[in-house]
């Protein structure tokens, strides 16, 4: 009797586990063959994209880059190769930033090994966004942009974070990129229900939606302030003074020039909480290396110095406030501008720079969860909204 017993619960037993077993077999062909007619993963994650103009390596691609990027200057057409061509006969610095750039990693490997090092950061502290993918894309080189969110797209994506290396916006470089950026968007997608203006898209002819952002100016983001300050702060021993420089681009000069100098002022009066003394500061511009005319401006690298030393400043540290990587103005254009000067040193971006890794995985983990506080407010607004109208109901 009590081994009937037994048998019993132990058939109800077995029973049970294998329409558990079943369910779940059921289940899971359900979800493959889903994802087989949609050729989506079951969790397509969040995909970062990191755009950047590119850099030359060789004369050719040099004359090819810059007669590109003329067209960013509105020069006319029939005009960008000639120039291109004059410049670079002509210009001893610009064939020098191509012979000295073999010293140095190429920089589409470089940002790709950011890319990776990005992903890794942000698929450990925000488990909940995961898979991670983070890629590069450029403007005059490849991947290109438009490529790179075709392909995103067709590959499947919760989220989709664009984000611009350039920290300050600059209208011949980062307008074009976001420009190419919402082009492709439009051309591929729409936006969620009747609202233009909505962050959700929905890819055309396909299963694909997903939650988009564009992340530029990052330079005033509390993360990066804080990355310059520490930087700053650990290599100003021996400095008795600072200069912030960047290029200086000829549209929306006053716009870039008071976010350049704001910007500056945070990361200065960060670093004044953590420093003993209090460090005269100053801020500078110069020419880039595709730009063959003068700054325009009195606030020159060698008359800041100048200033500086009339003020008794005698070491000086310049920090190159617009760059983020290693570039043609970094490894030739400033190391030759602070050659004339005594006791001038440049702090140069490094390569692999972990601070700098967190800071920007900072800046992409507080977007995504901007997303869902976001989310969590509306669905708030509308159970607020369906209560109020009950009651007027009642």
């Amino acid at each position: 009797m009590i081994s009937q017993k037994l048998f019993t619960s132990s058939s109800f037993s077995i029973s049970k586990a294998s329409f558990a077993t079943s369910k779940n077999v059921v289940s899971t062909t359900t979800e493959t063959s889903k994802n087989a007619t949609t050729k989506l993963p079951s969790k397509s994650g969040t995909n970062i994209l990191l755009i950047h103009a590119g850099q030359p390596r060789t004369p050719f691609y040099t004359r090819e880059y810059l007669t590109k990027l003329w067209g960013n200057y509105k020069i006319p057409k029939f005009c960008r190769q000639p120039i291109a061509d004059a410049y670079w006969n002509s210009s001893k610095l610009l064939k020098k930033c191509v012979t000295d750039c073999e010293k140095y990693p190429i920089l589409n490997e470089v940002i790709d090994g950011f890319s990776l090092s990005i992903e890794r950061s942000l698929a450990s502290i925000t488990p909940e966004f995961r898979p991670v993918k983070c890629r590069s894309a450029y403007l005059f080189d490849t991947p290109t942009i438009e490529e790179s969110i075709e392909n995103i797209i067709q590959e499947g994506t919760d989220n989709l974070i664009i984000l611009s290396l350039y920290p300050f916006e600059v209208n011949h470089l980062t307008k074009p990129m976001l420009s190419t950026v919402e082009k492709v968007l439009q051309k591929r997608t729409k936006s969620f229900g009747n609202d233009a203006s909505s962050l959700i898209r929905v890819a055309q002819n396909s299963h694909v939606s997903f939650h988009h952002t564009t992340l530029s100016n990052i330079a005033t983001n509390e993360s990066i302030i804080q990355y310059w300050a520490e930087r700053i702060r650990s290599n100003l021993d021996g400095y008795d003074s600072v200069i912030f420089t960047s290029s200086l681009p000829l549209s929306n000069r006053r716009k870039f020039t008071s976010s350049f100098c704001e910007t500056a002022k945070r990361v200065m009066y960060v670093l004044y909480d953590s420093y003993p003394k209090a460090i005269p500061w100053r801020i500078s511009y110069h020419s880039s290396w595709e730009q063959f005319w003068p700054p325009l401006t009195q606030n020159t690298l060698q008359n800041q110095v100048k200033n500086l030393r009339k003020n008794g400043r005698n070491k000086t540290l310049v920090i190159p406030f617009s760059e983020l990587f290693q570039n043609f103005d970094t490894e030739t254009i400033l190391p030759a501008l602070i050659s004339t000067q005594k006791d001038v040193h440049l702090l140069s971006p490094e390569i692999n720079d972990k601070a700098l890794i967190h800071s920007i995985t900072e800046v992409l983990k507080n977007s995504l969860l901007q997303k869902i506080a976001a989310k969590e407010f509306n669905v708030s607004l509308k159970a607020a909204a369906a209560g109020s109208s009950n009651k007027i109901l009642v």
